[in-house]
């Protein structure tokens, strides 16, 4: 059988007939936004302590993990040589798991993050002809476009727009909770 939305009445049609019912309508908002903030405010408070709280009863845990994996560590780089095996492996199985090194992936090191040195770098790696060792990025400035004037956005294909936008703004004060 397919599954089906659950009905849901539509939200109630709020119809505004003149300014008195506008500044109206936006004293309700500030009233609902308020209590809004009152709710949040709450809840940020309640999530904060059961962070806490989780927090203090995960770091025993967490610290014991810790200090295993560093024993677990160092005795197995002591036995390193026991480790090996006929395929080249350096892991071990275990009743509850495993333990071993592996081989990371290769990775470069030492690129410079001064930017002098990351010039020089970027330059030399020009000299040598490995542009495929440089990322360039190439993006449309937006700002630099809306600078140009109307006949060369059309020579383009782009075209300037400019909408009027609603907007209200909410004054706090005088605000009275009802």
């Amino acid at each position: 059988m397919p599954k089906t939305k659950t009905r849901k009445k539509p939200d109630a049609v709020y119809v505004i007939r003149d300014w008195a019912e506008a500044d109206e309508g936006l004293r309700a908002v500030a009233l609902h936004e308020r209590r809004i903030g009152q709710i949040n405010a709450i809840l940020d408070a309640k999530i904060d302590a059961l962070r806490t709280q989780a927090a203090e009863q995960i770091e025993p845990h967490a610290s014991h993990i810790r200090s295993t994996e560093d024993a677990l560590q160092h005795f197995v780089a002591s036995k390193i040589k026991e480790l090996e095996d006929k395929d080249g492996r350096r892991s071990r199985e275990l009743n509850h798991g495993a333990v071993g090194f592996r081989k990371t992936p290769p990775a470069v090191r030492g690129i410079p993050r001064d930017r002098g040195k990351l010039a020089e770098l970027i330059a030399n790696l020009r000299r040598r002809r490995l542009h495929e060792c440089i990322a360039v990025e190439e993006k449309v400035l937006k700002s630099r476009l809306a600078e140009l004037d109307d006949g060369r956005l059309s020579a383009l294909g782009l075209r300037r727009v400019q909408d009027d936008e609603f907007y209200y703004e909410l004054r706090e004060d005088g605000v009275i909770d009802s």
